[in-house]
């Protein structure tokens, strides 16, 4: 089951995305259900979710974010880690410098999202000297 986390995270992702899926679907007059079920692009529905997901840059920095989360044994699940999730899955493909809490930072980079965005993470320690390279160059 640990093999199958992201799917299941995409799965739940695009649940909660069915509403604003089918609006988009519905001027173009697509069948939502072609997207994943009946995609000749694709052997299985599953691939199809993957390959959507990808596309929707926020989407799989929160996914990603999360089963990355789910993985990390040594920190259980805090109260404000969904709003962390959100917030970071929201700019993290849009920004060139992210300044979050050291764990925040190491799970964007080693997840592979920083470099998939080409941003900069940097732990929270590190702001004055990202600002004031940041002044210098401006």
């Amino acid at each position: 089951m640990r093999e199958r986390l992201r799917d299941l995270l995409i799965t739940d992702e695009l649940t909660a995305l069915t509403t604003v899926i089918n609006q988009a679907c519905w001027e173009p007059r697509v069948q939502p259900h072609s997207l994943f079920l009946e995609n000749p692009s694709f052997a299985t529905p599953a691939e199809a979710m993957r390959e959507f997901v990808l596309g929707l840059p926020s989407v799989d920095a929160r996914i990603t974010l999360r089963e990355w989360k789910h993985r990390d044994l040594n920190h259980p699940w805090e109260q404000h880690d969904h709003t962390d999730i959100y917030t970071l899955a929201a700019v993290i493909p849009y920004v060139d410098i992210i300044i979050t809490e050291r764990r925040w930072a190491h799970m964007v980079k080693a997840s592979g999202l920083a470099k998939r965005h080409k941003g900069e993470v940097k732990g929270l320690s590190e702001f004055a000297s990202v600002v004031e390279t940041l002044t210098n160059n401006a």
